[in-house]
């Protein structure tokens, strides 16, 4: 974690610990695993570039709950628009990125290397902005404009050479937010863990640990004192398969 000012409320986030907070909350409510690192970056990108952020964070995930992005439909080639489907907007985000991607590269060998789409029905519409640090990620900008309250629109062109990178800004920056409101995630993303037993030590990771301190899988220079959890009961849930993470709270 990067530190704050100690006079200051406010702290900055690594990234680090950023995606791992955020990737947790994700899984305390239950969504999919497969969309998990791309709406863990939505999130880390709403809050670099000033959207939403962590203040919102907890809203968007109750929105995010049972997130179906097979409802997500293109409805029209030319101009590119995208049916939302009523998901939210960081579920659209990344597919609406793709396509102006792919129609851009294709537009480029006619001398035209841009690209633009509408994006209909979806909630939380200002978190599209998002998309600006996911075509980043492919050498482009993007400008959003609402045209009225039912779309948006995408303008999608190369970014110029010293065009902002929002991923780099948060390695050497970190996030800022306001220490009880980290501290508030923080707490609520480790309901994603399993309970802290000798079982889920024994089994953390790609090793397993005998019951008399013998490590199985690497080098036997396991430092884990498992004194410091004598007493605890070995009646605990299961571990997931890595050993650390389980899905849900």
């Amino acid at each position: 974690m990067i530190a704050a000012n100690a006079s200051s409320s406010a702290m900055r986030a690594s990234l680090r610990e950023s995606r791992m907070v955020l990737e947790r909350l994700m899984q305390v409510v239950r969504i999919d695993e497969g969309l998990v690192p791309s709406l863990r970056d939505c999130a880390l990108y709403s809050a670099a570039l000033g959207l939403g952020g962590f203040p919102a964070v907890s809203a968007h995930l109750e929105l995010l709950r049972g997130a179906a992005p097979e409802r997500v439909k293109l409805v029209a080639d030319s101009p590119l628009t995208v049916d939302g489907g009523g998901q939210h907007a960081w579920v659209v985000a990344e597919l609406v990125v793709d396509l102006l991607v792919a129609e851009a590269r294709t537009s480029a060998a006619g001398g035209r290397e841009m690209a633009e789409a509408r994006v209909l029905n979806v909630v939380e519409p200002e978190e599209l902005g998002v998309a600006a640090a996911i075509a980043r990620r492919h050498g482009f900008a993007v400008a959003l404009s609402r045209e009225d309250e039912a779309g948006v629109r995408l303008v999608l062109r190369p970014a110029s050479a010293d065009a902002a990178d929002p991923l780099q800004r948060i390695r050497l920056e970190g996030l800022p937010v306001a220490q009880d409101l980290w501290w508030q995630l923080f707490h609520r993303a480790n309901e994603a863990l399993a309970v802290d037993t000798i079982q889920s030590r024994r089994h953390a990771g790609p090793i397993r640990v005998e019951e008399d301190g013998r490590v199985v899988g690497r080098q036997d220079d396991d430092e884990t004192d498992f004194s410091l959890l004598i007493g605890q009961t070995a009646a605990a849930p299961p571990p997931s398969a890595n050993g650390i993470a389980k899905q849900g709270a």
